[in-house]
């Protein structure tokens, strides 16, 4: 009773047009329909991190300065993304 599962991607011929068109499908189903616009948020939001924790090893000072890039940061990306969603629809 060892009986090969009917598949039907077996039962066809490949061809170089079929192999051709399912590359197209799917390389134009894995692209996003929109992509957001580059920002500069997510750098100063490392800056923010990378001062943050200098600033245990050091002083608090560069900690707080950490903090506050940190939150500007956020806010500002946060921002970028609502501003954005709101122009698309």
């Amino acid at each position: 009773m060892n009986k090969t599962p009917d598949v039907g991607v077996m039962d066809r011929e490949i061809t170089n047009d079929t192999l051709t068109e399912a590359v197209k499908t799917w390389t134009d189903e894995a692209r996003p329909k929109n992509l957001p616009r580059p920002t500069y948020w997510p750098f100063f939001l490392a800056f923010g991190f990378t001062f943050l924790l200098w600033g245990i090893l050091t002083t608090w000072i560069i900690s707080v300065v950490g903090f506050i890039t940190i939150v500007v940061s956020i806010r500002g990306w946060i921002k970028d993304l609502i501003d954005e969603t709101r122009e698309g629809n």
